[in-house]
């Protein structure tokens, strides 16, 4: 979800939870070049990098983040990042 107005249908969904997953800057560059196998990221300057927030996609994410029912830190690996989602669904089933 990029979009207030996509949270908004989404919202119209009853059991509806929005979940955020957040990381640093420096650690979301880092994988974006690091791990990047689609074109529009390879070889992209930290410059460039910094500069998508400005984009129309990203303009929204930081008051969407704050109306997220839940927010998950993503600063460790993989398999930490999926432990956090279990938890959050395992919380929200019950």
């Amino acid at each position: 979800i990029r979009y207030p107005d996509e949270l908004a249908r989404y919202a119209e969904v009853s059991d509806f939870r929005l979940l955020a997953v957040t990381a640093g800057p420096d650690l979301r560059f880092q994988r974006a070049v690091g791990e990047s196998k689609e074109f529009k990221d390879v070889g992209i300057s930290r410059e460039a990098f910094d500069n998508l927030v400005h984009s129309r996609s990203e303009l929204d994410v930081p008051s969407l983040i704050l109306r997220a029912d839940k927010v998950i830190n993503n600063e460790g690996g993989l398999q930490s990042l999926k432990q956090k989602i279990d938890q959050t669904l395992k919380a929200w089933r019950s």
